[in-house]
């Protein structure tokens, strides 16, 4: 898990450089601390929709699950990391990493109370 995570943020800052360099992003910046995400057919880049993940999902179970399925992908891949799945199974996922982490801050808070 935790080389997974290293691995994503690695990956997370190249691609900001990368980005610049290569003019990837026409759009909005990437914000801090997230790392962009494009989900679709990649065969089809008008239907890839980006999202901005961020890189604290890396330690979710189930977002490190989701990546897994693309592990050889995202291994040789000099570009933006891109998924072919569904968008809605993407943002399940993602939306269960985020209340994932929600959670985890509201059990640290607890705890430090105590």
């Amino acid at each position: 898990m935790k080389m997974i995570q290293k691995r994503l943020r690695s990956l997370a800052e190249k691609l900001n450089l990368k980005k610049q360099k290569k003019g990837y992003e026409k759009q909005v910046p990437i914000p801090s601390k997230h790392f962009p995400v494009y989900v679709g057919d990649q065969e089809l880049e008008e239907n890839l929709k980006r999202y901005d993940v961020p890189v604290a999902c890396t330690s979710s179970i189930i977002f490190q699950a989701l990546l897994r399925q693309f592990d050889d992908i995202l291994a040789v891949d000099e570009g933006p990391i891109t998924l072919s799945c569904s968008k809605q199974m993407f943002e399940s996922v993602l939306k269960l990493s985020l209340d994932g982490l929600r959670i985890e801050e509201v059990k640290k808070l607890t705890d430090f109370h105590h």
